[in-house]
């Protein structure tokens, strides 16, 4: 009986020990207790849950990534951004959604242990490298060196530019807009300038040749009477 009691104990403490891991791990979001209300449910909601479900909404990508920038968490903003299901971007290496050209500075950027950013390209799915998206990276160290001395995983923040970028074309287009604006009405007022100066001429060189001729027909007068008579 007491072998049996005896291994029914380490049972017990085995059961415990797992339900205890699994509640660590965050396997286990509630516990039903047995108590003098009845079996009662118990929500072991954590401090993280609230944090998980903001990640979750952000409309920048969210990712976490090991030293060698593989993928182990992202958001679907950030899947939505790459153009894959969220299922297959996790596992897969950050470098594989970057554009051909930023690739060297976003591995400098995994592998920097310090926090840093940059503007970059994203290269989406099914799109030809004209088509990227213009994103600002924002990566710092997420958990303490290991043991060789590199950083464990990395946070990474992806803010999409696009519509900045749209924004900025447009601020542009709409200076250059205005700076023509600007020069056409220059001219249209030279232009104006030059016909008045032209009409202003041309009114004095009629003054002159009427002036003219009157005085060329004053002194012919009286010969043209006396000829006559």
């Amino acid at each position: 009986p007491k072998k049996m009691q005896l291994a029914d104990l380490r049972a017990r403490l085995a059961e415990l020990e797992e339900t205890l891991q699994a509640i660590r791990s965050g396997e286990v979001d509630a516990l039903i207790v047995n108590g003098p209300r009845g079996d009662q449910v118990y929500s072991l909601k954590g401090a993280e849950q609230s944090y998980r479900a903001f990640v979750e909404q952000m409309q920048e990508g969210a990712v976490t990534l090991d030293a060698a920038g593989m993928v182990l968490y992202c958001n679907r903003r950030f899947a939505e951004m790459v153009g894959f299901p969220l299922e297959r971007v996790i596992g897969t290496n950050l470098l594989d959604y970057m554009a051909v050209d930023d690739r060297p500075l976003a591995r400098s950027l995994i592998a920097d242990r310090e926090a840093g950013g940059d503007n970059l390209a994203l290269q989406c799915a099914g799109q030809g490298p004209e088509e990227r998206i213009p994103v600002r990276f924002a990566i710092s160290p997420l958990h303490a060196a290991d043991e060789a001395g590199q950083v464990a995983t990395r946070a990474l923040v992806v803010t999409d530019l696009t519509e900045h970028h749209q924004r900025k074309i447009l601020s542009e287009a709409l200076h250059k807009l205005q700076v023509s604006q600007a020069e056409l009405r220059s001219q249209y007022e030279e232009v104006q300038a030059t016909r008045k100066a032209l009409e202003a001429a041309g009114a004095a060189k009629d003054e002159f040749l009427a002036a003219l001729s009157h005085e060329l027909r004053t002194p012919l007068t009286p010969v043209l009477a006396a000829s006559g008579a």
